[in-house]
């Protein structure tokens, strides 16, 4: 049979992130899996699926690591997939001939973790940019896993604690399932499925699904998230940053960078009638002042990502500074830190 190369890379490039990167105890976790009209991924932390024409008759699964790479390399618009007797897929454009081993046996457990889902329920139209909103303050140890998640409330909320800062954003829409707690850092790989138009809860799992029915499943924390809203009641005084911050920050940002967006941060701090942003990597550092016009006499610094609080600056140039903790907050949103005093 034959089918278009580009529109077939397409598709494994959406479910590639369920591709596990590392060894696994779990068969397959490293293939993609072609069943039942669609193409699956797992790695026991997310499975993502997507619907798939052309490959009747060709059911099993193939190895990631060497399927994609070659697809990508080839030129020709179309390729043709065949079978052979000795159970391999045989790949040919043009002149070009490989065989790629077809497992068979689909071996991973989708029905016995995923099932089939059955209730899905309109997601709240605004959930990817909450979620991508608060996941800058979850946690990232290991002392309390908890709050390494994204809890998400029935009661129309999302937020993110690490037990030194809280964000928190509010939904549009009723979330029609009940609250769950979502991994972080399955937060990325989900925004990046585009718009999510429909929700559905599973056992230990939660499923979103897009507009073009890309069904992305994450195991859930059965543990409940601590409750916060004491700890974001606070007075304090207004604080102001100029807009020459947000220049600062995109030369702060260079010397922030990290393999993983959520590792990155900056010293953001005010002393002497001075703001100052500090940046550092293995090989270089940065550092910059801007004045400041502030009615208090306090000094403090906070850790934030640089990225977080550019999108935090594009809502409001406003702060409240207490007595230990700075606040920003806008129609819907909030974000509160510790100061190191």
């Amino acid at each position: 049979m034959k089918i278009n190369r580009k529109e077939l890379l397409g598709i494994l490039d959406i479910v590639s992130p369920g591709v596990s990167n590392k060894e696994s105890n779990i068969e397959q976790a490293t293939t993609f899996a072609f069943f039942k009209d669609r193409v699956v991924t797992y790695n026991d932390e997310i499975s993502i699926s997507h619907p798939i024409e052309g490959m009747e008759g060709l059911e099993g699964a193939i190895e990631a690591k060497i399927l994609y790479p070659l697809l990508s390399k080839i030129a020709d618009e179309t390729i043709e997939l065949t079978r052979n007797k000795n159970s391999e897929i045989i790949i040919r454009a043009g002149r070009m001939r490989s065989g790629l081993v077809l497992q068979k046996d689909i071996d991973l457990p989708i029905d016995e973790e995923i099932g089939e889902i059955e209730d899905w329920f309109d997601a709240p139209e605004n959930l990817i940019e909450a979620l991508s909103f608060v996941v800058f303050a979850a946690g990232k140890g290991l002392d309390s896993p908890i709050l390494s998640g994204v809890h998400v409330s029935s009661k129309g909320f999302v937020e993110a604690s690490d037990g030194y800062r809280i964000a928190r954003h509010d939904l549009v829409g009723e979330l029609g399932i009940n609250t769950f707690v979502i991994p972080s850092s399955n937060i990325s790989s989900l925004a990046h499925m585009g718009k999510i138009t429909h929700i559905a809860e599973g056992m230990g799992w939660v499923h979103f699904k897009t507009e073009e029915e890309t069904i992305f499943s994450s195991r859930v924390f059965e543990e409940k998230f601590p409750n916060t809203t004491s700890w974001t009641k606070m007075d304090g005084k207004k604080l102001v940053l100029p807009e020459s911050i947000d220049d600062v920050l995109n030369r702060a940002m260079i010397f922030a960078s990290r393999k993983s967006f959520l590792d990155e941060e900056i010293l953001f701090s005010l002393e002497k009638g001075k703001f100052s942003i500090i940046a550092e990597c293995d090989v270089a550092w940065f550092e910059e002042e801007v004045d400041a016009e502030y009615e208090g006499g306090e000094n403090f610094s906070i850790r934030i990502a640089p990225a977080f609080l550019k999108d935090i600056l594009k809502k409001t140039s406003a702060c409240w500074i207490g007595t230990s903790k700075i606040k920003f907050n806008g129609a819907g949103w909030e974000y509160m830190s510790l100061l190191r005093v």
